[in-house]
């Protein structure tokens, strides 16, 4: 009985734990800003994740964990070559008559600065009925960028060509009309890395200085087909990225812009 009895207090702490916490915001949700220069997390929302599983998905490319650890690795090489390739002749940064000399960076820690999570989601473009084109899928991040709150060191570009087909007879998911043209939408995931490194001093060997880089390690990138059916007064009806339900938004440019601001309810609902 006093097992039960214990039991009971400590979830009625945790409930109570919980219900404080979302009043105070600290689950809240906020949307990429259009300049895209600081970058909130898209609602990373279960029903993208499967959509995996939906015929609107044309295109993905998902990294193994084997993979994003050699990603990792690389990369954490290849910042410190930057600086070792770029000062050879004097040092970058110190001012002493003991470094002044070519320095060079050697990997010392790491640690992730946030979890693996929706990123961001993206408009490509719309494909008519019996149509193709092809569009270049562009995720780009520069220094100074801001993912949660963390600013980052590097820059993170992916570009990739995709061929998109309009739909050949589909009907707009959960009706009965036939889609008049899709809609392309992609989504990226992944995190921020922060990189350490010891400063040497290539005449004395001794360590002058630390530095830390960080920066966007993405783990997974898929592209939808959204069917959609366009309206006499400028509506669309167009489906989710599940394939399985649709609604009706008022412009094709409410759907295009709530997209470029980070709204995935666009895409699955």
């Amino acid at each position: 009985m006093k097992a039960i009895i214990k039991f009971v207090f400590i979830c009625s702490l945790v409930c109570i734990l919980l219900i404080g916490l979302t009043q105070s915001g600290f689950f809240e949700e906020k949307s990429l800003k259009a300049d895209h220069t600081t970058i909130q997390s898209a609602p990373d929302n279960v029903e993208l994740s499967k959509s995996i599983e939906s015929s609107t998905l044309i295109f993905r490319d998902a990294l193994s964990n084997e993979e994003i650890q050699k990603y990792e690795y690389t990369l954490g090489e290849q910042l410190a070559n930057i600086h070792n390739n770029n000062y050879t002749s004097i040092d970058y940064k110190f001012s002493t008559l003991d470094t002044i000399s070519a320095t060079s960076w050697v990997q010392k820690t790491t640690k992730n600065l946030s979890k693996n999570e929706l990123v961001e989601v993206g408009y490509m473009g719309k494909v008519d009925r019996n149509s193709e084109e092809t569009y270049q899928l562009n995720f780009k991040f520069e220094p100074t960028n801001t993912i949660n709150g963390i600013e980052l060191t590097t820059n993170f570009n992916y570009s990739k060509s995709i061929i998109c087909s309009g739909p050949t007879g589909e009907t707009v998911a959960a009706t009965d009309i036939k889609a008049s043209h899709a809609y392309f939408t992609a989504a990226i995931w992944g995190y921020v890395k922060e990189y350490t490194y010891d400063v040497i001093n290539n005449r004395s060997g001794k360590i002058v200085g630390t530095e830390k880089v960080t920066a966007f390690i993405r783990t997974d990138i898929q592209v939808y087909a959204q069917n959609a059916f366009a309206n006499k007064d400028g509506s669309i009806l167009i489906e989710n990225t599940a394939g399985n339900k649709s609604k009706t938004l008022s412009y094709t440019i409410d759907f295009i812009n709530g997209i470029d601001q980070n709204e995935t309810t666009l895409m699955c609902w």
